[in-house]
């Protein structure tokens, strides 16, 4: 079995501070008073953190990489009533609600409406967030994702900080999360399916590879399909939307008449300061009672996540 390794040279440095300290503490014995003869109390342990005493560390923020759906919000009456006065300003005429909607947020004399109201993140059509711009009021980019139609195959990949829960009145007597977003991105399933059916081999037809292509991104998808907010749900997100060497993986089994089985992320045990997390691809030969397994060590301690290590087959 293979792992990666990372040298934390700054622990032996904190363990010693502290087995040195803890030995001047215990070589000072507490004196008697010269006048009553009482002893005062011995002295507590030090906060945590403190005189080199290694504590544990506050926790960090919440980050958040998940694939979903973004959809505008109106957050009370007022902003909804705000809406109908701006609609009926225009014309509407032959327009569905959606491209009504859209004609007024976009407009740039109605931007105070666009930063009025809410804006959900849904994954797997249940609302799961409350999102808010990083730059209070720059709502440019949620409005970048209106369309003038629904479509069923669009996702919206949102990266963020989770935050507390928002007031009430923010999201329209829900109770959601807020997370606020430093990134959003916009795609469509057909995309993400023609960039799979690029690695096509020629002894597969291009029709025949189609269908393949367009299990293989339900299968990966499906996997990511999460609140996007643990460290593991984040890397499985991050390895199938960011990482085309999976998607050259899964093709590559394919043809050689595998399945792929599962998909699962799990920390990694490595010594490192730093969180690493390790997806995991389980392909299952069609043909025999055999499994291959390979493993993708992504880096998510903080927000921007990375791989530190190539795909690679396990043996364990």
């Amino acid at each position: 079995m293979e792992s990666v390794q990372t040298e934390a040279t700054d622990l032996p440095t904190i363990t010693a501070a502290a087995d040195a300290q803890s030995d001047v503490l215990g070589a000072v014995a507490p004196q008697a008073c010269a006048s009553c003869g009482s002893k005062p109390a011995p002295a507590g342990p030090a906060p945590a953190g403190q005189a080199g005493i290694p504590g544990p560390r506050p926790a960090g923020p919440s980050f958040v990489f998940a694939a979903g759906v973004i959809e505008p919000l109106f957050c009370s009456r007022a902003v909804e009533e705000e809406f109908t006065r701006l609609r009926g300003n225009i014309n509407a005429a032959g327009l569905s609600d959606q491209q009504a909607l859209r004609k007024v947020l976009k407009d740039k004399e109605h931007f105070y409406l666009a930063q009025s109201m809410g804006w959900t993140f849904s994954v797997g059509n249940v609302v799961t967030y409350l999102l808010a711009p990083s730059v209070p009021g720059e709502v440019g980019q949620f409005l970048d994702t209106l369309e003038d139609e629904p479509d069923p195959a669009r996702i919206h990949l949102a990266l963020g900080v989770k935050g507390p829960l928002a007031p009430p009145e923010r999201c329209n007597g829900m109770m959601l999360p807020i997370v606020v977003v430093h990134k959003l991105w916009v795609t469509k399933k057909s995309t993400l399916v023609a960039a799979i059916q690029d690695q096509r081999r020629e002894k597969t037809s291009a029709k025949e590879f189609a269908v393949v292509a367009e299990e293989i991104f339900d299968r990966l998808i499906d996997r990511a399909a999460s609140e996007g907010s643990s460290h593991e749900q984040r890397a499985i997100t991050f390895a199938a939307f960011c990482c085309p060497q999976v998607y050259n993986l899964v093709v590559e089994y394919y043809e050689k008449n595998y399945s792929l089985k599962r998909v699962y992320a799990q920390r990694a045990p490595v010594t490192s300061l730093r969180a690493m997390t390790d997806v995991r691809f389980v392909f299952e030969d069609r043909t025999r009672d055999r499994e291959d397994t390979w493993s993708l060590l992504i880096d998510t301690q903080e927000m921007f996540m990375f791989p530190v290590s190539k795909l690679r087959q396990r043996f364990d």
